[in-house]
């Protein structure tokens, strides 16, 4: 899974691959409470779903402000529940869970409630991205054999395949037009970050490496996107033109450990991302130049898979 320690490159991008196809399960330990409140305020600090293992048992989802104080626990099931996913207007959280013994797609309130199934597939989906506008949902599947996104309403009815292709397809991220789809792609023969039409036509590369490129996560105001990757020996946070131009790097995580699923705050100036850095894994958050990072969780226990929406 992408939460384990990995020695190699190769590894850490098999691994990687295989993580964000199966979309479902964190099966690290986790235990804690609490978030810290240090580091830099903004007008809107937003709030941030999130991970966690931390009351023991499976992984839940929880949401805490952008400051990292005040984490709420949603979920309360003892099946694996991951992948938070904000609507625009901060009234939805779409999220992976394997409650019905399989990951499919939910929608619930932002308070928790009204837990709702979207999909209902012999095979792993997750990895929910809301459009801009609310009425449509990405997300990855495996129920054609191979990880490929699909689109379908807010309600759950007319799921497509907009990637239809036989190579590996994941990470969904939409452009704040709602016009675009970014994406991670194996399809080139290393996984790569490309951006698509919303209706799957015109897929283009953005980036080109040896090294593995994924979690891509477009800003607020459209001008770039964030993703992780190797290609500096460890999983890192790097953002670049969203036309893949002006790449560079935010994080410098020591190796072994990783830095990886960035996600923007509403406001564009911040960067929320799942790290191991201190052996257990945190979320952390670091201003769009590279400064100003700090610990939003800082706690014994795993905490992983952070999405910043708007607040209350």
């Amino acid at each position: 899974m992408a939460g384990r320690r990995l020695t190699d490159r190769s590894a850490r991008r098999a691994m990687m691959c295989a993580a964000a196809a199966l979309s479902m399960l964190c099966l690290l330990l986790g235990y804690g409470c609490g978030g810290s409140s240090s580091g830099p305020s903004e007008s809107d600090p937003g709030r941030i779903a999130f991970t966690s293992e931390r009351h023991g048992g499976t992984s839940d989802i929880y949401v805490m402000s952008g400051l990292g104080s005040e984490p709420v626990k949603l979920t309360q099931t003892a099946s694996a529940e991951s992948q938070p996913a904000w609507s625009s207007d901060g009234t939805l959280i779409a999220f992976v869970s394997s409650r019905d013994g399989n990951a499919e797609i939910y929608v619930m309130n932002a308070d928790g409630s009204d837990q709702v199934r979207m999909t209902n597939a012999t095979a792993p989906d997750g990895n929910p991205a809301w459009s801009p506008d609310g009425t449509k949902i990405a997300f990855t599947s495996q129920r054609d054999g191979v990880s490929e996104i699909y689109v379908m309403d807010a309600d759950g009815t007319d799921q497509l395949n907009i990637t239809q292709r036989s190579s590996w397809d994941s990470d969904p991220s939409w452009s704040p037009d709602g016009a675009r789809i970014a994406f991670a792609s194996n399809r080139s023969g290393n996984p790569e970050i490309y951006a698509m039409d919303a209706d799957g036509r015109y897929p283009a590369r953005l980036t080109v490496e040896p090294a593995g490129d994924f979690f891509p996560s477009w800003s607020p105001d459209g001008t770039s996107i964030a993703f992780c990757s190797d290609r500096d020996g460890q999983l890192e946070v790097y953002v670049m033109d969203a036309d893949g131009d002006n790449v560079r790097r935010l994080t410098d995580t020591p190796n072994p450990m990783t830095s990886e699923r960035p996600t923007w705050n509403p406001e564009g100036g911040r960067i929320a991302f799942s790290t191991n850095r201190d052996v257990d894994w945190e979320i952390y958050a670091i201003d769009v130049d590279g400064t100003n990072e700090v610990n939003l969780t800082d706690m014994n226990g795993y905490d992983n898979y952070p999405g910043w929406g708007p607040g209350e």
